[in-house]
């Protein structure tokens, strides 16, 4: 990704002002070498490089089309998958379309539209959480910080040698890929329409469309990240919310069309036009708190309800 001109400095132009600085200040040189050893190189790390990432865009879709003078019929399928700039962020999307008209007669044309589509948001902590790879990429250290431990493996953040030089107890690296915002939504629209042409100068057309929407969101916090631990009382570390949404939108129009000559010079026409909506937005939440592992991510396993609604 691009920063334009903004520009983090790296592990060593940090160790080349952090030694500036203090000769400025009059340290004398044999202790900036203790204070900041060339060993200190060695454990530099790139926060920006690991936040942040080339992301790869795939899309792709089929449609077939075809009929005759009484029939018409339109298929589609479509896949789209985007990776986010910033690790652990996705987008996917699958949908699907089929449309079909039928001239009964002259005088009657009936159809049906449908679309189809599921949708799966997966995005990381947002930049008001400690496992936000924004926020880590901003305030972690290229110099003092390494996000592993010298026997190789990932600090949670809360170790020493990790945070005694974090502004928090947070490893995005680690985090990251245990916190998490989900969101499933699956969404149809559909239309059922029909036209009726009684004379020349009248035609009734009715509409009547569905749009149904199932949204569920789902935000959990890992006991063993910051995010997620309760100090207070480990017992209650880690929590999980979940929202569902289920919106039903139906509606019908009625619609009274045409026209005819008045005389030579002129023409009348009319629209006499009806429609009802009925909405409904059933939804639902809840929340809960403590976690014993976090092999299990369900509201069901959690030590105690948080909230219900």
């Amino acid at each position: 990704p691009s920063f334009g001109n903004w520009e983090m400095m790296n592990a060593r132009q940090v160790y080349d002002y952090e030694r500036a600085i203090q000769k400025v200040n009059g340290v004398p040189q044999a202790q900036i070498d203790i204070n900041y050893p060339v060993s200190l190189l060695k454990r530099g790390f790139d926060w920006v490089n690991a936040a942040f990432r080339v992301a790869q865009t795939k899309n792709y879709e089929i449609s077939i089309s075809g009929g005759n003078e009484k029939t018409k019929q339109y298929i589609s399928l479509g896949y789209f998958d985007q990776e986010g700039t910033l690790i652990g962020s996705r987008f996917k999307r699958i949908t699907s379309q089929i449309n079909v008209e039928q001239n009964v007669n002259t005088q009657l044309k009936i159809g049906v539209n449908t679309n189809l589509s599921f949708a799966n948001t997966f995005n990381v902590g947002s930049g008001n959480t400690y496992s936000s790879p924004l926020f880590g990429a901003i305030t972690n250290s290229p110099l003092f910080l390494n996000p592993y431990a010298p026997n190789g493996t990932l600090y949670k953040g809360n170790e020493l040698g990790f945070a005694d030089f974090a502004v928090a107890e947070d490893n995005f690296l680690y985090s990251a890929y245990k916190n998490f915002n989900k969101r499933d939504q699956f969404r149809l629209l559909g239309k059922l329409y029909g036209n009726l042409k009684i004379t020349d100068w009248l035609s009734i057309n009715q509409n009547i469309a569905l749009d149904v929407i199932y949204m569920h969101d789902k935000q959990y916090r890992d006991p063993t990240t910051l995010d997620g631990r309760n100090g207070a009382d480990p017992s209650k570390s880690g929590s999980l919310s979940e929202i569902l949404n289920a919106p039903i939108t139906v509606t019908s129009q009625t619609s009274l069309t045409g026209g005819f000559k008045l005389n030579e010079k002129n023409i009348f026409d009319y629209l006499l036009l009806t429609e009802y909506q009925q909405n409904k937005f059933p939804t639902f939440s809840a929340s809960g708190r403590g976690f014993s592992t976090n092999q299990l991510r369900e509201l069901n396993v959690t030590a105690e309800p948080a909230s219900v609604g």
